[in-house]
C-alpha cells in the first residue's frame, strides 16, 4: 500500500476525530509500518515488552503468508474485515457492506459528529 493511504489518509482521519498531530502521527505510523517494516526480528523495548513483526507486505509470493497463523494475527483483523454470514469459516469471508463493516462506519461517525 502506498504512503499516500497508510500514512496520510490515517493521519487525516485521526485529525478529524480529533486526535492531537502527535497522536494522529503514532496513529498514522503505526498503520503505514505495516507496509514498511521487512525485518522480522522482535523489537523491544525499554520498558521490558517487545513486539514480533509479521511481515506480509513483503513476501506475498512466500507460503508463510498464508499460513493460518498469519491469516489469523494479520490478514483478518487488520486487512480483511470479515463479513460475518454463514457457517463457521464462512463467517470469515468478506462481505461487501457486511455487518462488521456497517457497524464500525456507524460507531465512526456517531465519534466524529460527522454524518
Amino acid at each position: 500500500m502506498r504512503v499516500d493511504f497508510h500514512f496520510y489518509t490515517i493521519y487525516a482521519l485521526a485529525r478529524a476525530a480529533g486526535f492531537k498531530p502527535d497522536d494522529a502521527y503514532v496513529i498514522a505510523y503505526s498503520s503505514q509500518y505495516t507496509d514498511d517494516e521487512a525485518k522480522p526480528e522482535p523489537i523491544d523495548f525499554e520498558n521490558g515488552g517487545s513486539f514480533e513483526p509479521h511481515i506480509t507486505a513483503h513476501s506475498l509470493y512466500s507460503l508463510a503468508t498464508i499460513s493460518d497463523r498469519i491469516c489469523k494475527e494479520v490478514w483478518v483483523p487488520f486487512h480483511f474485515v470479515p463479513g460475518n454470514q454463514g457457517e463457521d469459516d464462512d463467517r470469515l469471508i468478506t462481505k461487501p457492506n457486511g455487518d462488521f463493516i456497517q457497524e464500525i462506519i456507524k460507531e465512526f461517525f456517531a465519534y466524529c459528529h460527522c454524518s
